[in-house]
């Protein structure tokens, strides 16, 4: 961010003015001129269109180096990287920037962009946002002295060479401060590009003006001198030469006298001169003086800062031991959910025993009716009836326990199979829900919206593979609380430098109209539900990472019958082009949606493959209980296609992920 800019600039000159998201600030200061200085021949147009009103302004289309053959500038899809010079540590802070084009630009030197400048004065200011050739641009203004026609001075340098040259901070700011400039201000809102902010401190100049104007009058006071025992030494010598020379000797120690007169004059008035410079030297002092009980009353206010950040960082662990205390209820319920569950499970296995009881009764029962039989047998056969009935009769019998006895069985087997399976659900949502809260801490995501619950293991699962895979794009078919999640989670990521290296997370670059898409592209076909969700995006600072794209159901042919599904073919042509240079890797979430008019999910592998079958597909579905046969469809599909692909598997509780061309 730009550092507030004095009241009383007379020219302002910008070296790499880009998209200047500064204008705004530079035409509201008393500057009588505005020299914008970019070499990007789209850049400079934009410029000249933003400014066509601003008499003010100035719009230079050229490239500061005083090298003519260094006249090449390398455009990259990382905003404000681009270079006359080739990257080197700059690929591996991002391995994911390409080179989108190469400019040959016209280029002046500093000298003449000074005299194009007309700079008059000291009060004028620069700002440097020219990455690699900063240190050269710095250097040429110290070598000519135009540096002290500026008195403040914004550059952004790197703290470490990122381009094949020399370039980084140090280099840079102790130039700077050699010329009497004092740092007033560093932003590191972008941590790789620091940005700094100078100002001439005229109380510095003059010290080191009469610092080495004292330097240069002790010396000749020490010429003085060494040149007066010179002479005498030589007066000795003609002294000693005899009585014969005395006239002349007389002659010449008179001359010599008149000599050492006039030294002793100009030793006087050196003298003089040395004492009105100790004098203005003890002014400085007391400046000096001044100024540091300035810096001591600051380091005290500093303390007293350090004293209330205290304060806040006992306010936050405060805060963190009320987090630790809810996540340990958390557990704590838990926990006695696990207990009502093994308690359930008591209550199934004594519902077992009793229904072994009753089989047990029933076998009884059998026994008495296979006596009743018997009985009924010796009946029947005192009353003459054929044997063939009794058969008959005993067969019909054995049928009906029978079926008593497996309906039994059956009914506690699934008694079994449903507590079981109860146990070990609840176990893994617990586990899920721990790791969760070891990894977000108090940033966790809600897991929860308008009464539709995320499942902790779908989100741990969907967490893992974002931070695992560099994903190019996300995108979400169905908004829900999956999508506040996904972004909530990639702007959680670390950027860190070690970090990434350890982890190998994606490095996202923030988008523009013409570079990389959003994080995520999320397709909603409810408008109301489109609506609630832009507002609620704005709201918590996630609109920069989600495009929210409202997608009415139409009409879809697919294997001669029609589907509703989300309109979303000129998005996915976009993307296609977007990436026809390369193979992407993109993750896509299907959500189900509620309501009578559903998407229809047969329909979205086949739309998705129609524009993106090219590329690196990572296909989830959320809950495929309502589509049973998918995976199956699945497979018929991407085997027509002679596409590879890795067999559809579980992701999650009640999920299915499959990746294609992986």
């Amino acid at each position: 961010m730009l550092s507030k800019l004095p009241d009383n600039i007379d020219v302002l000159v910008h070296i790499g003015a880009g998209k200047c998201n500064e204008l705004d600030a530079y035409l509201a200061t008393s500057a009588s001129r505005i020299v914008l200085v970019e070499p990007n021949p789209s850049l400079a147009a934009s410029l000249r269109r933003c400014v066509q009103t601003e008499p003010r302004v100035q719009v230079l289309e050229v490239a500061i180096t005083n090298n003519p053959a260094d006249n090449q500038l390398n455009e990259y899809n990382l905003p404000g990287a681009s270079s006359l010079y080739p990257p080197t540590e700059l690929r591996r802070l991002y391995p994911g920037m390409r080179l989108l084009k190469q400019h040959r630009v016209t280029t002046i030197g500093v000298e003449e962009l000074v005299e194009r400048c007309e700079l008059e004065g000291e009060h004028n200011a620069l700002v440097v946002q020219a990455p690699g050739s900063e240190l050269e641009i710095i250097e040429a203004l110290t070598e000519r002295g135009d540096i002290d026609r500026f008195s403040y001075i914004d550059i952004t340098c790197s703290e470490k060479p990122l381009y094949e040259s020399p370039s980084q901070a140090s280099e840079v700011l102790a130039l700077v401060h050699e010329q009497g400039f004092d740092t007033v201000n560093r932003d590191d809102s972008e941590p790789d590009w620091p940005r700094w902010t100078l100002r001439k401190n005229a109380l510095k100049k003059k010290f080191t003006e009469l610092q080495i104007e004292y330097r240069a009058v002790t010396q000749a006071l020490e010429h003085t001198h060494t040149y007066l025992e010179r002479l005498k030494a030589e007066t000795a010598e003609e002294r000693a030469a005899g009585a014969a020379a005395l006239t002349t000797e007389q002659e010449k120690n008179a001359s010599l006298s008149k000599e050492v007169d006039g030294l002793k004059q100009y030793q006087a008035d050196t003298r003089k001169q040395l004492e009105s410079t100790q004098t203005q030297l003890e002014q400085v002092n007391a400046a000096l003086k001044d100024t540091e009980q300035k810096l001591q009353r600051a380091e005290r206010e500093l303390a007293n800062a350090a004293d209330r950040s205290a304060q806040d960082y006992t306010a936050k662990l405060k805060e963190l031991r009320e987090a630790n205390g809810k996540l340990q209820k958390q557990l704590e319920e838990a926990e006695g959910k696990l207990h009502t569950t093994e308690e359930q499970l008591q209550q199934a296995k004594s519902a077992r025993r009793k229904a072994d009881e009753r089989a047990t009764a029933a076998e009884k029962r059998a026994d008495q009716a296979e006596q009743k039989i018997a009985q009924l047998e010796q009946q029947l056969s005192e009353r003459g009836t054929s044997a063939a009935e009794i058969k008959k009769l005993d067969q019909r019998l054995e049928y009906f326990f029978g079926q008593h006895t497996l309906q039994l069985e059956q009914a506690a087997n699934a008694l079994g199979h449903h507590v079981t399976s109860t146990v070990t659900s609840t176990a893994k949502e617990l586990e899920a829900g721990i790791a969760l809260q070891q990894q977000f801490g108090r940033d966790l995501p809600s897991l929860e919206e308008q009464g539709n619950k995320l499942p902790a293991t779908v989100a741990l699962q969907l967490s893992r593979q974002l931070k695992s895979t560099p994903y190019d794009v996300i995108i979400e078919f169905g908004s829900g609380v999956t999508t506040t999640f996904m972004a909530r989670t990639l702007r959680n990521q670390p950027s860190n430098k070690e970090e990434a290296e350890g982890t190998e997370l994606a490095r996202y670059v923030d988008p523009s109209e013409d570079d990389l898409p959003k994080r995520i592209i999320c397709f909603e076909h409810n408008r109301a539900k489109y609506n609630e969700l832009t507002q609620k995006l704005k709201e918590s600072g996630l609109a920069p990472v989600i495009k929210l794209q409202h997608a009415p159901l139409v009409a879809y042919q697919h294997q001669g019958q029609e589907h509703l599904y989300y309109d979303c073919a000129i998005r996915l042509q976009q993307l296609a082009k977007l990436f026809e240079d390369r193979q992407a890797r993109i993750f896509v979430l299907l959500n189900h949606a509620n309501g009578n008019s559903r998407p229809d999910l047969k329909a979205a592998l086949p739309q998705l493959l129609q524009h993106l079958s090219a590329h690196s597909l990572d296909v989830v579905v959320s809950n495929v209980s309502l589509e049973p046969e998918l995976a199956t469809q699945w497979h018929q599909l991407l085997d027509s296609r002679d596409l590879d692909y890795r067999p559809v598997r579980e992701f999650g509780t009640h999920g299915l992920l499959v990746k294609i061309n992986p």
